[in-house]
């Protein structure tokens, strides 16, 4: 399989382990690929000894003692196999092998090496199994977030006021347990981007990503509130998103730049500093002038044109209530 990056071809694990292992036989190596093998041994040298060749039922007759070798005056083993009376039972024919000291431990080495490739192959496929598994969690994360803004829009139409607050109270649900997850996630990529790392451009394109969605939760949590009625309710959810924000100096605009700046150029957001700190301003005066005892309508700056569109749907729906 060609893995179209490095141009090289990949044998499937089994064919790897199995290729090796017979690269290691020196005999199926010399006779399945002999220009190989006269190469090596010309590479390593080596010396020529010659073994016998019995057959199977012969090795087992001598292994159960009914066959033995006899040795000369010198101690060296004869080449023929006798029998119990000592008489000559079979002739052995003798083939030339090549021993190499340096040879067996250098396909040692090869195979340990192409061992350690697949391994480090392996834990490739992990990493990068692992990247698509929490992206996947990651935009399952924000989908709950675009349902929740999305349901709140769709409520903007709901002519009935007991249905559209049912389905306000869904989406402000949905919002609520988004959030809860985004700001967890936030506060995970935020610390690996202090660690640093080679992960840390991911880390940052994520803790962009929560900081847009906890935003957009928020607008869903406080705009349904005060449709609804529950202004105290909305308040707080904007003074919750308040102290997250300073918990997390997010409103300072160095900070703001450095977290964006450290997101890869191809994925970095155009002014969102700037959109962001628009939205912490706000989100202060409106908490400030709720403190003072003044009645304010809890609205986030929207910088998107189809929440510009709702807005619209969004203030008739007030107004229906009101004459309600």
């Amino acid at each position: 399989m060609d893995d179209g990056r490095s141009h090289r071809i990949r044998l499937p694990d089994r064919d790897n382990a199995n290729l090796f292992s017979h690269l290691t036989d020196w005999k199926w190596l010399s006779s399945m690929i002999p220009a190989l093998a006269e190469t090596l041994e010309s590479m390593f040298g080596g010396t020529v000894h010659l073994e016998a060749k019995l057959p199977e039922h012969i090795m087992r007759m001598i292994e159960e003692g009914k066959l033995h070798f006899l040795t000369d005056k010198n101690g060296e083993i004869l080449a023929e196999v006798f029998d119990e009376r000592n008489k000559i039972y079979k002739q052995v024919r003798l083939e030339e092998v090549v021993v190499n000291d340096a040879l067996l431990p250098s396909l040692q080495h090869l195979e340990t090496q192409a061992a350690i490739a697949m391994a480090l192959a392996k834990i490739d496929q992990v990493d990068r199994a692992v990247r698509q598994l929490g992206e996947e969690i990651q935009q399952d994360r924000l989908a709950r977030v675009d349902a929740a803004f999305d349901m709140f829009h769709q409520a903007c139409y709901i002519e009935g006021i007991r249905d559209r607050n049912e389905y306000l109270r869904e989406a402000l649900n949905e919002a609520t347990r988004a959030k809860a997850s985004l700001v967890r996630n936030f506060m995970q990529q935020e610390r690996l981007l202090k660690k640093g790392g080679t992960k840390k451009s991911d880390a940052a394109l994520r803790a962009v990503q929560d900081l847009v969605a906890i935003t957009n939760a928020v607008n869903v949590q406080t705009q349904s509130h005060a449709v609804l009625g529950e202004q105290a309710a909305a308040m707080y959810c904007l003074r919750d998103f308040s102290r997250f924000i300073e918990t997390h100096n997010l409103n300072d605009e160095d900070t703001l730049l450095k977290l964006v700046g450290s997101v890869q150029h191809q994925n970095r957001p155009n002014d969102l500093a700037d959109k962001f700190l628009q939205v912490s301003t706000s989100v202060e005066k409106v908490v400030s002038s709720f403190e003072l005892g003044e009645t304010v309508s809890p609205k986030l700056i929207v910088g998107s044109a189809d929440a510009k569109e709702h807005s619209t749907g969004k203030e008739n729906m007030q107004d229906e209530e009101e004459k309600a």
